[in-house]
C-alpha cells in the first residue's frame, strides 16, 4: 500500500499528458480493485477524477467511460461528466449506463450533440420524459433508431410527432408501422400513408398500378394496422389487470408473459418478469433486448417460466432479431436442462448488484433543503 502511494503521489507531481494518463488509470485501478466503497472513499475519487480529466487527451477519457458504462457502483458525478464529454468519450456510458436518471439524459438530450443524442436512443429503456426529447430535437438517425427501440416509450404528443415527421420519412414511416403501443388515432392516420408509399415503389420501379392495385394495398395497409390494435386492445385493459389477475391466480403467469410477447410488449413483459424474480424492470428489459440467449433463459428460468412462457419470449425476441439464428427448438431443449439452482444463484447475483447501484445513486443524490 505505501509503495501504491509513494507511485500515485509520484505520478501527481508530473504535468505531462503520459504522466497524467497513467495517474487516470492507476487511480481508477485501484477504485476498480474493490466491490464496494464508502461515501468518503467515492467523493475523494470522484474529486481526484475530475481535476485530472481536464489534463488528459480523449483517448484516456473514452477508456475510463468504457470501464464506467457497466458498473452499477459507478460515481454519478463521474459518469455525468462523462456522458457530456465528445461523444467518443460519452457513448459508452450514454448507451449502457444506469447510473445515469432521467433528468441527466433529458438534459444531455437538450443540450449535447446529435450523435449525444443517437447513443441515447439506443439505451435498453427509455422513458416518455427522454423519448420526447429525442423526438423534437433528433435528426433522421436519432428519430428512426429511437423508434426502432422496443424498449422505448413514447408519450402521445411523442407519437404524433412521429407521425407528422412520418409524412416525409419513408424509413420512419416503415419502422413507425411495426410498432404496437401506437394509439389508435395515429395508426388510422397511418395507414394511407403506408399504402401511398407502396404505391410510389412500385411506379418508382417502373409499374403502373391500377386503381383496384391501388385499393387493395390500402385495404391491406388498413388491415395489418387493425390487426395491431386489436391485439392491442387485448392488453388494452392494462397491464395492471394483468399483473392483478396473475396475483390472485386467476391468469397463469405463463399465458400472462405470453399475451404479452405475442404483441411484441417488451417492457410489460419486463416489468411481469421483474415482480417475480425481485429485479428492476429495466434490468429484465436489458436482458429481454440483449443479443445473447443465455441471460433471458436464466431470468426465465428463474421466474417459473414453464416452455410455453419461455417459448413465447423467444418468439418475442426473434421477431425482433435478437438471439442466436439457430433452431428455436434447441434452445427450448437449452432450456430444459437449466438447472433451478443456477438460475437462482444467478439472481442473487444481479439483485446484490442493484442493490449496491440503488445505494451509491442514494448516496450521489443531491440533500433536500
Amino acid at each position: 500500500m505505501t509503495a501504491t502511494l509513494q507511485h500515485l503521489e509520484s505520478l501527481a507531481r508530473e504535468r505531462s499528458s503520459d504522466k497524467r494518463r497513467a495517474l487516470l488509470r492507476a487511480i481508477s485501478d485501484c477504485f476498480f480493485a474493490s466491490a464496494e466503497h464508502s461515501p468518503s472513499e467515492i467523493a475523494l475519487y470522484s474529486e481526484v477524477v475530475t481535476r485530472v480529466l481536464d489534463e488528459v487527451e480523449p483517448i484516456a477519457r473514452a477508456e475510463l467511460a468504457e470501464r464506467m458504462a457497466d458498473l452499477v457502483q459507478a460515481p454519478h458525478r463521474v459518469v455525468l461528466l462523462l456522458a457530456r464529454d465528445e461523444i467518443i468519450v460519452a457513448k459508452p456510458v450514454l448507451t449502457r449506463s444506469l447510473v445515469l436518471n432521467d433528468s441527466d439524459l433529458e438534459g444531455i438530450a437538450l443540450n449535447q450533440s446529435q450523435p449525444h443524442l443517437a447513443a441515447i436512443a439506443m439505451r435498453a429503456t427509455l422513458s416518455e420524459r427522454v423519448t420526447d426529447v429525442l423526438v423534437s430535437r433528433g435528426d433522421q438517425q436519432v428519430v428512426g433508431t429511437v423508434v426502432a427501440n422496443h424498449g422505448a416509450r413514447f408519450s402521445q404528443h411523442g407519437f404524433a410527432t412521429l407521425a407528422e415527421r412520418a409524412t416525409a420519412d419513408e424509413m420512419l414511416l416503415d419502422r413507425l408501422g411495426t410498432r404496437m403501443d401506437m394509439p389508435a388515432e395515429i395508426a388510422q392516420r397511418l395507414g394511407p400513408l403506408i399504402s401511398g408509399a407502396l404505391a410510389a415503389k412500385l411506379k418508382a420501379a417502373g409499374a403502373v398500378p391500377a386503381m383496384s392495385t391501388l385499393k387493395g394495398l390500402a385495404e391491406q395497409s388498413q388491415a395489418v394496422l387493425t390487426s395491431r390494435l386489436r391485439s392491442a386492445r387485448v392488453v388494452g385493459r392494462s397491464l395492471d389487470i394483468i399483473l392483478d389477475e396473475v396475483e390472485r391466480g386467476v391468469l397463469k403467469i405463463d399465458a400472462a408473459v405470453a399475451e404479452l410477447a405475442d404483441i411484441d410488449a417488451t417492457p410489460d413483459v419486463a416489468k411481469l418478469m421483474a415482480g417475480r424474480v425481485d429485479l428492476r424492470a429495466d434490468t429484465v428489459t436489458r436482458a429481454l433486448c440483449a443479443p445473447a440467449d443465455q441471460p433471458v433463459a436464466l431470468l426465465c428460468r428463474g421466474a417459473g417460466l414453464t416452455i410455453d412462457g419461455y417459448g413465447a419470449i423467444v418468439k418475442m425476441r426473434r421477431r425482433r432479431r435478437r438471439g442466436s439464428d439457430g433452431p428455436a427448438a434447441k434452445l427450448i431443449e437449452q432450456y430444459r436442462e437449466i438447472p433451478l439452482p443456477t438460475a437462482q444463484r444467478v439472481l442473487r447475483f444481479l439483485k446484490v448488484r442493484e442493490t449496491a447501484g440503488s445505494q451509491q445513486a442514494g448516496q450521489n443524490a443531491p440533500p433536500v433543503s
